[in-house]
């Protein structure tokens, strides 16, 4: 059950950081935490933001670079 609770908040975390273009400062209030202990969970759980380009480039164009 520890565990399933951990998944479920670390999901929790991601989909709340990329609702809010991952400002922690923002995701902190949305989700009722100070802006340190969102930190530390964020590093708890080791979620990493991915590379802007990721977030940016259309799909076809990561498509055919290959």
């Amino acid at each position: 059950l520890k565990d399933e609770m951990a998944g479920y908040e670390k999901e929790l975390i991601i989909a709340a950081l990329k609702e809010n273009k991952w400002n922690v400062k923002l995701t902190a209030e949305k989700l009722n935490l100070s802006r340190v202990a969102l930190g530390q969970k964020i590093k708890k759980y080791e979620i990493k933001r991915p590379p802007k380009w990721v977030s940016r480039a259309p799909l076809v164009d990561i498509l055919d670079s290959n």
